[in-house]
């Protein structure tokens, strides 16, 4: 495929136009993709031993005098789109997005938050993820009476959310009696924690 006269290619493109130091030679090569299928139909025009440089804001990018010999694909203001994805099987629904690679991290950040994450009443917990991986199962003995017959799958977090500790999501009661808290705090309870795609030979139970 002849891709000479795609617009978004450029030879000898000085990089100082493409990075936040405003200084660097000129890329051989420089590209700017319309999609992902179009970047794929670029690149298998490239030759085997092509050097490859992605860059998208270019912040606090250096690119030396003598320029970059080979090509660069540039994806800001490209492969800019954003969603929530579908999270692989064993992971956590409501916690995966796809973004493109020309999406700058604070775009990415504006708009997770506005994507609720799929909760169910006495199934799902939220955990310190450094901890437990979202999309582990949980099973926690004392909570062998509630509908789930005390497993839960961690699919949140939280600020207070801190090491070995585990948040119930928990219908609130109707009324709080007098003192007591919503919440139950229970401690020094046997957690078993099963990772995303593993299953062991023995699986706890009630």
């Amino acid at each position: 495929m002849d891709m000479s006269d795609h617009p978004g290619l450029r030879h000898n493109e000085p990089m100082s136009r493409h990075v936040s130091w405003r200084a660097g030679g000129s890329a051989r090569r420089f590209y700017q993709p319309a999609d992902v299928a179009d970047l794929c139909a670029f690149l298998r025009t490239l030759p085997a031993n092509e050097a490859i440089l992605f860059v998208g804001l270019g912040s606090n990018l250096l690119v030396r005098d003598g320029g970059f010999d080979g090509t660069v694909i540039f994806t800001h203001h490209a492969l800019t789109g954003i969603a929530a994805g579908d999270a692989p099987r064993g992971a956590s629904p409501g916690l995966e997005f796809d973004a493109g690679a020309g999406v700058p991290s604070p775009h990415l950040a504006r708009f997770a938050p506005g994507h609720s994450r799929t909760l169910a009443y006495w199934r799902s917990a939220a955990v310190d993820p450094r901890l437990i991986a979202f999309g582990s199962r949980i099973f926690v003995p004392a909570y062998c009476t509630t509908p789930a017959r005390g497993w839960l799958v961690a699919r949140d977090t939280g600020g207070a959310i801190i090491g070995p500790h585990i948040d119930v999501y928990r219908r609130p009661p109707a009324q709080r009696p007098p003192g007591v808290h919503w919440g139950t705090l229970l401690r020094g309870q046997k957690v078993f924690v099963v990772p995303p795609g593993t299953t062991p030979k023995h699986m706890p139970r009630c």
